[in-house]
């Protein structure tokens, strides 16, 4: 999807046929987006989901762990887009991530 490629039964991702090391959290991170590409998830959504809480203001955990899967697979913002005081989300397509 949009060059990414995840395996949940080896956790292997490649981005554009290289293979990518990501960390257990990255990883978890990563398939949740993909597997809700072309959706926006919330900051509270992904921590309820891994810290089973609620983001509070001062909280960047979840950002930084977007920022690291973003340098580790290449291209940035075009695959996680960041919508601003909503979340995040995949993008399915290149289409998609030039959009908005």
């Amino acid at each position: 999807m949009n060059g990414v490629a995840l395996d949940p039964a080896t956790r292997v991702v490649t981005a554009g046929g290289e293979r990518v090391d990501l960390t257990t959290f990255e990883f978890d991170i990563l398939e949740m987006l993909m597997r809700s590409a072309g959706r926006v998830l919330s900051r509270d959504q992904l921590m309820e989901n891994f810290y089973s809480r609620k983001a509070t203001p001062f909280d960047r955990s979840i950002d930084m762990h977007i920022s690291h899967l973003r340098r580790k697979l290449g291209r940035g913002e075009s695959l996680i887009k960041t919508i601003r005081g909503v979340g995040y989300q995949f993008c399915r397509t290149a289409e998609e991530a030039g959009a908005g």
